[in-house]
């Protein structure tokens, strides 16, 4: 037991003194060669609304979609366009670029995201 304590300080204590001597230089850099500014605003996080197309008849619209929203929200919003209660029609998914056809979103709590939506899918309301 005292052999692994032992192995866990000394492997902090070496990684203390790294990032000690990493700071120190850092700053000998910044006085030589003066501040500089970042090279890339990097954004990891994902995208929290897509651009998709939707269909109902001979009506189409183009909408942006908080993806995070369960297709149960999704269509509540969509009862406006629909002109129908969320019971009275049917949502179908499709991914554009993908190999299968409609996907009929069924279970209400799945999230949208869930169903991989990219900016240029559609969706496809077909009243009951």
């Amino acid at each position: 037991m005292l052999g692994s304590d032992f192995l866990i300080t000394s492997q902090y204590l070496i990684v203390t003194c790294c990032l000690a001597v990493m700071c120190c230089r850092y700053y000998e850099l910044e006085v030589k060669h003066g501040k500089l500014d970042r090279l890339a605003e990097v954004d990891l996080r994902p995208e929290c609304y897509k651009s998709v197309t939707i269909h109902m008849g001979e009506k189409v619209q183009l909408q942006k979609v908080y993806i995070k929203q369960t297709v149960a929200e999704f269509k509540g919003i969509l009862k406006e366009f629909a002109e129908l209660a969320p019971n009275k029609f049917r949502l179908y998914y499709n991914d554009v670029g993908g190999p299968y056809g409609h996907e009929e979103c069924k279970l209400p709590s799945r999230a949208l995201h869930m169903l991989g939506v990219k900016d240029g899918d559609e969706f496809y309301i077909e009243p009951k």
